[in-house]
Order: structure tokens, then C-alpha cells, then sequence
């Protein structure tokens, strides 16, 4: 996979569903893509706007989805800004050493609960 993400200038994924946090979005942003994405589920998470990538209004909206895309492709230096920043964004907030903290940190917060605490009285 990470060959094919090479082969791109952006990543494209209008998602149409509510998703939790979508992995393709994380890996392409690691490779260093722009991502254009809708505003469901997860992704705005993953994705912030004019960050690491662009996210559409309207999440059915082909011209909106056209103009985006052709925006990127149109311009070398914020598609490059854009892409810098998301790999950055996924170094600094999934590794695979930080996802395993976060893991272990909430296995021990169960741990340390009284029985029957739901997993959201936890989150906070």
C-alpha cells in the first residue's frame, strides 16, 4: 500500500457514511498526502481543513468534490504544505508507541473502576 499512496499528488475519500476513524485517511495522510474528505464520523478528526487536508461542505456535492480536487492539483505549493502537515499530524498523534499509551492508560482507568462504570464515564 504505502508504494500506491506514493504514486498520488492527493487522496481523495468522500465518504458517504458515518465513519469512526477511517485508516485510509491516517495512511495517506503518512505518506504525505493531501486529503480531501467529507465531514462524517471520524475524519474531521483526522483531517482538519486547511491543515492537512480539505474537507467538503456538502458531502454530496460533485462540483464542490471537483473544485477541491482541482484546486489541489492546481497548486504545487499548498498541496505540499498540506501534505507535509498531515504526515507530521500523524507522527506526532498515531503512532503506533502513542496509540498503545493511550490503550494501556485506558485499560488502567477500568482497572481502577468500581464494576458497572461505562466506558464514557471514563472518557469524561
Amino acid at each position: 500500500m504505502p508504494r500506491a499512496y506514493l504514486l498520488g499528488d492527493v487522496f481523495v475519500g468522500p465518504s458517504q457514511i458515518e465513519e469512526g476513524l477511517g485508516l485510509v485517511f491516517l495512511e495517506a495522510a503518512a505518506a504525505g498526502l493531501p486529503v480531501i474528505a467529507t465531514r462524517r464520523g471520524g475524519i474531521p478528526e483526522v483531517v482538519q481543513d486547511g491543515v492537512n487536508g480539505l474537507l467538503l461542505d456538502r458531502a454530496d456535492d460533485a462540483g464542490e468534490l471537483a473544485g477541491k480536487i482541482l484546486a489541489l492539483l492546481g497548486d504545487a505549493s499548498l498541496r505540499q504544505r498540506l501534505g507535509r502537515q498531515g504526515r507530521e499530524l500523524v507522527a506526532a498523534n498515531f503512532s503506533w508507541e502513542q496509540i498503545a499509551a493511550a490503550l494501556e492508560e485506558f485499560y488502567d482507568a477500568v482497572r481502577e473502576q468500581e464494576p458497572g462504570v461505562r466506558f464514557n464515564d471514563i472518557r469524561g
